[in-house]
């Protein structure tokens, strides 16, 4: 196995542009401080690691936060909606006025208002590498939502499987294209949902395919 110095490495700006093609979700990491103040960085490297016992890994750089967990040994994951945009970038040091985060104190950790899932994480294990740490937990407890997620792909927020790339200043909200009253069986809005969801991944597909047709091509 070649290691160090002998082994070849790819490109920086070529990794970096492929690894953008994976999709991910968007999610916020928050802790208490040592002082019992709260801090937060926005993170996709949030991973599920084992089911048993419930274990996650999120990576966190050297900072404010890499120094909270370090103290407390505790962390919160927070995964956003589709309107969670300005919080997302709020976190990665580009502060908006306009989103001042809102979160609650559960089991003694802040959970962001309007999360669409969340974790309450207890560190095991740290393991660094390079310029990152990847901080290993187990899940005390966490919670969800369903709702539509904050996609990130290419290195741009997209809203939701088939909801476009988000540019603007505004959000394109979608919601299921019928009614489902408290009456119906959960057999009928399953096969609603199924049908909606459908119509959705042709049109992701779609996108996909003139993104493909799109990319120059090698001549050589």
């Amino acid at each position: 196995m070649r290691v160090g110095t002998d082994m070849p490495r790819a490109n920086p700006a070529s990794f970096r542009e492929a690894a953008s093609r994976f999709t991910t979700g968007v999610a916020v990491l928050t802790a208490l401080d040592e002082h019992g103040r709260v801090c937060g960085m926005t993170a996709n490297s949030f991973v599920t690691v084992s089911l048993s016992p419930p274990t996650v890994l999120v990576s966190v750089m050297p900072g404010r936060m890499h120094r909270a967990i370090s103290a407390t040994g505790r962390y919160c994951v927070n995964v956003l909606p589709e309107h969670g945009r300005d919080l997302s970038r709020h976190f990665a040091s580009q502060p908006n006025t306009g989103a001042a985060p809102d979160y609650d104190i559960v089991d003694g950790l802040p959970r962001l208002s309007g999360c669409m899932a969340w974790f309450a994480c207890e560190v095991t294990r740290h393991v660094d590498v390079s310029d990152h740490t990847l901080i290993i937990a187990e899940v005390s407890s966490c919670d969800y939502r369903d709702t539509t997620p904050l996609v990130f792909f290419s290195s741009r927020y997209h809203l939701g499987p088939a909801g476009g790339s988000v540019r603007g200043a505004g959000y394109k909200r979608r919601t299921f294209p019928y009614s489902v009253s408290s009456g119906r069986s959960s057999r009928v809005r399953a096969l609603h949902e199924a049908a909606y969801r459908r119509g959705h991944r042709r049109a992701w597909d779609r996108r996909r395919r003139a993104i493909v047709s799109a990319s120059p091509r090698s001549t050589a």
